[in-house]
């Protein structure tokens, strides 16, 4: 096997014979099989079942991970703070020189850009502003995208 960059635009097509992939650089080509690996919105999912819009359903809930300093010191060892409709999480898997920080927070579906990270920021902060507990190393909210390109809320 061997990985090949996505595909773009509206390029996938689907035949008797398998799968037909334009690429933004290079001719198009066939595979028996397509497997879409390029994060939460993956472009290759959306080629392969339209909009993203249609086909996902709500649980309720948002969830943030990112990556904090092991401020805590933590070892293979998990903190949480629960409160009615919100979780505060950070962990420490074993051999991971940094810390996880969670937030996840109860709420019907939000209209969001998920690309839009500041406008994510302000949602987690407004979800757990007054909380009475701060996540080790983030002042109660998890570090810029500039600091830790992990950081996703969807």
């Amino acid at each position: 096997m061997t990985p090949i960059a996505a595909p773009t635009g509206d390029d996938l097509g689907d035949g008797t014979s398998g799968v037909e992939v334009a690429f933004e650089r290079g001719a198009p080509r066939r595979f028996d099989l397509v497997v879409g690996a390029d994060g939460l919105h993956p472009t290759v999912r959306r080629l392969a079942f339209g909009p993203e819009e249609r086909y996902p359903r709500h649980l309720g809930a948002y969830v943030s991970a990112f990556s904090v300093p092991n401020t805590p010191g933590l070892d293979r060892e998990e903190l949480y703070h629960a409160l009615p409709g919100e979780l505060t999480c950070v962990y420490r898997s074993a051999g991971d020189p940094t810390a996880k920080g969670m937030l996840a927070f109860r709420s019907p579906r939000l209209a969001h850009d998920h690309r839009d990270t500041g406008h994510q920021r302000a949602r987690l902060e407004r979800a757990f502003a007054g909380d009475g507990w701060q996540l080790p190393g983030c002042s109660k909210r998890p570090p810029r995208p500039a600091t830790s390109p992990s950081t996703a809320c969807s």
